[in-house]
């Protein structure tokens, strides 16, 4: 492993097998460091797996919502049209426009 930044003695590397009792400590530093960058990124990719499975759910929900509003409403407007009336049908249109405009 080589971390630049870590020691001015080893100049960065993981010191030989035979030269642990001069820099031990720094091999230990720099594997804590190592094993914690690779927790960091394990972390982040969990968390943006999650967002994108929740973001997913959402737009299920936002789906099922809206055919749930257009099937009211074609219901309400097929209920009108058995009575005889209209049944308001420019709120039937402002609605249709509102359900639209959120796909």
């Amino acid at each position: 492993l080589y971390f630049p930044h870590l020691s001015t003695r080893t100049k960065g590397f993981v010191c030989p097998g035979d030269a642990l009792d001069v820099c031990q400590g720094e091999n230990d530093n720099k594997l804590r460091i190592a094993i914690l960058t690779m927790v960091v990124i394990l972390g982040m990719v969990l968390f943006c797996v999650q967002v994108t499975f929740s973001n997913i759910l959402e737009k299920s929900r936002e789906d099922k919502a809206l055919e749930n509003i257009r099937t009211f409403m074609e219901d309400a407007q097929k209920a009108g049209d058995l009575l005889g009336g209209s049944a308001d049908e420019e709120g039937l249109k402002v609605a249709t426009a509102v359900a639209q405009s959120h796909q």
